[in-house]
């Protein structure tokens, strides 16, 4: 089941975007309520990017498929004292929402003399229950990671409210957008972002028509 909906979803993304859509758009496979042997079937189907949300289900993960070359996306809350943990063992870390994290991340990439490529999360909605750095304050965030040695900083990231339908997904996704256009048009920023890491299962296809580069799918792939 896995491995067919993973080819169905490659089907509709090129039947959307061409052929060549995996040149344009990163898919990450959101794998956090998912076993091993369902990632593996994905790998197998053709899913090479996944994401999961917390440090010892990727760690878990990662032990049980480390004969495989899949590219890990840390995508949900990252406490500072988890950095270790994940700096070094994932493709890209896509929740950066604070200073502090920022931060602890450059200290740790410099003590192992590596790169992390990041995401800031950013919050464009209202909902209590998601998090990010506000709209208002992400700006400041950008210029600090701009500054950073250790932290390649790649993109955006957002989750549209899971209530109000496309239309209200949309208000959300456009505003990052704007955001990732206007700090791009800036040479004081300091921003040279191409990632906007926005849309999931429920709304996806409204994310791609408002500027999408990477979507997270995971209930309509996994169940």
């Amino acid at each position: 089941m896995t491995a067919s909906a993973i080819r169905a979803l490659h089907a509709e993304l090129a039947a959307r975007l061409g052929a060549d859509w995996s040149t344009r758009l990163t898919l990450v496979a959101v794998s956090k309520t998912a076993t091993p042997e369902q990632v593996r079937e994905a790998f197998g189907a053709g899913q090479r990017d996944f994401g999961e949300n917390r440090v010892q289900e990727l760690a878990r993960k990662q032990q049980a498929l480390a004969d495989l070359p899949i590219r890990w996306h840390m995508i949900g809350h990252l406490q500072t004292n988890k950095v270790r943990q994940v700096v070094g063992r994932v493709e890209m870390i896509q929740s950066v929402d604070s200073p502090r994290l920022a931060e602890a991340l450059e200290r740790e990439c410099e003590k192992r003399d590596t790169f992390c490529r990041v995401l800031i999360e950013v919050k464009t909605s209202r909902e209590p229950t998601k998090l990010g750095v506000e709209l208002d304050s992400a700006e400041e965030l950008v210029r600090l990671l701009a500054r950073m040695q250790r932290l390649r900083l790649e993109g955006l990231m957002t989750m549209a409210p899971f209530e109000g339908g496309e239309e209200v997904a949309r208000v959300s996704f456009r505003a990052l957008r704007e955001l990732h256009e206007r700090l791009r048009g800036d040479p004081a920023s300091g921003y040279r972002g191409t990632v906007l890491s926005m849309g999931m299962s429920q709304d996806w296809p409204a994310a791609l028509d408002e500027g999408s580069t990477m979507i997270r799918v995971g209930r309509r792939i996994f169940g």
